[in-house]
């Protein structure tokens, strides 16, 4: 019989301040680039993922000052 893997689970919550952010003449980053950023990411510590989506965000709008606020809580349930 084989091994289970234990089951991930992620609870990701977050205020719209990153899906809103954009560059003065462009898009939103919107929710779906953000819910790619996390699915390519999952596989990091929470912590981690924090601070990158950050940088991300940042990268986007060209600029570490996002006129939004940005939070997000990010829960990993294994097993």
């Amino acid at each position: 019989m084989g091994r289970c893997r234990p089951l991930t689970t992620y609870c990701f919550m977050q205020t719209d301040g990153s899906q809103e952010a954009h560059p003065p003449s462009s898009e939103l980053f919107g929710l779906q680039r953000t819910l790619d950023f996390f699915k390519d990411r999952r596989a990091m510590a929470v912590s981690q993922i924090s601070k990158e989506i950050w940088l991300e965000v940042c990268n986007f709008v060209g600029s570490r000052y996002i006129a939004d606020d940005m939070a997000a809580i990010i829960v990993r349930r294994i097993g």
